[in-house]
């Protein structure tokens, strides 16, 4: 943790990583519930399009909160997180 940080700005930073931690998990849990969806092979084409985009969407969604949160934990420790730990426990 910086030594330059007064309490107020700790308590800040703080914050600012509970709010990023806990949209990566929400984040995580909508792309799990995309990508674990069950497929229906009689639904046409674009619905199993549009569902394939919702799992790409999700993804983004999440590797952008896992991001910022790398990015405040970083800031606040002083301790690199490489992104292969930043993977989603599942695969779209």
């Amino acid at each position: 943790m910086p030594s330059h940080l007064k309490l107020h700005d700790l308590l800040l930073l703080l914050a600012e990583l509970n709010d990023a931690v806990t949209k990566t998990r929400t984040s995580e849990k909508d792309l799990t519930d995309a990508s674990t969806a069950k497929s229906d092979p009689a639904v046409d084409s674009a619905s199993l399009l549009a569902a394939q985009r919702a799992k790409q969407s999700s993804y983004a969604d999440y590797m952008s909160n896992a991001n910022d949160a790398k990015i405040v934990f970083e800031s606040l420790t002083g301790r690199r997180i490489t992104d292969d730990k930043l993977k989603p426990t599942v695969t779209i």
